[in-house]
């Protein structure tokens, strides 16, 4: 980026490398003292995973367009992105296989590492409620019960609750390109955005 003589590109850089680390501080630091809203998470995840799609699609609109409003859909569209791209890999962690993500199923749980379908349960529970589930969650986690951990959230709606933000997001994301004429380019973003809510890795 820097061969193409654009400060503009320089200073995106430069604030991706800012938020990446942003997220990974903020995530260590909920993982220590196990707290974690849906505010923090979408903060989190943003800062994390969806500033790397963001930057990627900014970088690209500056070196073909000058239109701002352009740049500043791409941009969006590549967060809202990221954000699904990362939910999608929440519901994996809950209901994907070893064999298929490349990780033992329940991971995240056992780093101690909120994901949205458990915020979205833990944050509807009164004080004692939250105490008594976590509490549960973590016995489960400690006998290696990973199947009666994924049902337990499936049956609190943690699931439901996340694949209906995944599609949400991804609606949001598409209609951040509703600015650009139908061709080829818009329809290789949109089958990008599809595949993630269909991909099974």
């Amino acid at each position: 980026m820097a061969k193409i003589d654009s400060i503009e590109s320089v200073k995106i850089l430069a604030d991706l490398a800012s938020r990446l680390s942003q997220g990974e501080i903020l995530q260590i630091e909920k993982a220590l003292n196990k707290t974690m809203d849906e505010e923090v998470y979408f903060k989190m995840i943003s800062d994390k995973t969806a500033s790397l799609f963001s930057a990627s699609c900014k970088l690209g609109a500056i070196t073909a367009t000058k239109d701002e409003s352009k740049i500043v859909a791409l941009s969006k569209f590549g967060e809202l992105l990221g954000q699904a791209f990362q939910i999608k890999d929440d519901l994996f962690d809950i209901l994907g296989n070893e064999s298929e993500i490349g990780k033992p199923s329940g991971y995240d749980l056992k780093k101690n590492m909120l994901t949205l379908p458990l915020i979205s349960i833990i944050d509807k529970k009164n004080t004692l409620s939250k105490q008594a589930f976590k509490i549960k969650l973590k016995t489960l986690s400690l006998s290696g019960n990973n199947n009666k951990i994924r049902k337990l959230i499936i049956n609190e709606g943690g699931v439901e609750y996340t694949e209906n933000k995944l599609k949400d997001i991804s609606n949001f994301a598409e209609k951040e390109l509703d600015i650009f004429d139908d061709t080829i380019y818009k329809e290789a973003f949109l089958k990008v955005l599809k595949f993630n809510q269909l991909r099974n890795s």
